[in-house]
């Protein structure tokens, strides 16, 4: 699994932080954290599929067949806590971009334009992915460790574009498609140190007739400084969107590693 490639950037990052700003602090350790800005880059990598009516001519596979791949998507993060037991959190991925450049050993259909056998074809798969949610946890005396229900708004916009380029005329092929959903899940987090947290969540669509969207996440968040924290982990986010006939499942899956500012 890839790890994203400016890793060594966050850990430089964090390690000057934590050297300009002094040792660590007990008392604004124990402050509570009101509101975080968090950016994030996720190494996803792709699987699915997309088809029309399970017609086998009208399918293909977006790794086998077309080659699809991913670049690392960044992903910002609002969180606004109002007390210890509530959570309110914005969250955007302004463009996950996926390609593909391959000479395809099966021949297809899709929007009614044929792709032969032993033609190049040319992919772009870009999806942008927002959601707004809130979260009440059950909170330990001391604060360690939190659970509970997270409720979410969630949408995506993705541009589907195959491209025959070699061909004459060339042939371009472009679907969009755009869904919203709403969803319920669990979320959970646990101070295993005044530096250490683990964190996790899962959510699924519980409204919404047009597809489905599943997440979760687990991760660890590291605090340098009590107004600091580097978060890395494994993310897991898988869209499925149902039209009149055409389908398509995108699992995207693979680490992260951010930056967070507490106040």
């Amino acid at each position: 699994m890839p790890f994203p490639n400016f890793a060594p950037s966050v850990l430089a990052a964090a390690l000057a932080a934590a050297l300009a700003l002094g040792p660590w602090n007990p008392s604004a350790a124990a402050e509570r954290e009101i509101f975080s800005v968090e950016a994030r880059q996720w190494a996803a990598e792709p699987a699915g599929s997309f088809s029309v009516d399970d017609i086998v001519s009208e399918s293909f596979d977006f790794e086998r067949d077309i080659g699809l791949t991913s670049d690392d998507a960044l992903e910002g993060r609002l969180v606004f806590r109002p007390s210890r037991s509530t959570l309110v959190r914005v969250g955007f991925l302004p463009e996950i971009a996926l390609s593909g450049d391959k000479v395809l050993s099966r021949s297809f259909t899709f929007l009614n334009t044929s792709f032969a056998f032993d033609e190049r074809v040319a992919t772009s798969f870009d999806i942008e992915y927002a959601r707004f949610g809130f979260a009440w946890q059950f909170t330990t005396r001391d604060g360690r460790f939190r659970i509970g229900p997270i409720v979410e708004g969630k949408g995506f916009r993705a541009d589907l574009v195959l491209r025959a380029p070699d061909i004459s005329p060339p042939i371009t092929e472009t679907e969009t498609f755009e869904v919203a959903f709403g969803t319920a899940g669990l979320i959970a987090d646990v101070r295993i140190s005044d530096r250490f947290e683990i964190f996790g969540e899962a959510s699924e669509v519980v409204t919404g007739d047009e597809g489905d969207v599943s997440e979760t996440e687990l991760g660890i968040r590291f605090l340098p400084t009590p107004k600091l924290a580097v978060v890395a982990g494994v993310r897991t986010l898988e869209f499925e969107f149902k039209g009149s006939r055409e389908r398509f499942i995108l699992e995207l899956d693979g680490t992260f590693l951010g930056l967070a500012v507490r106040f």
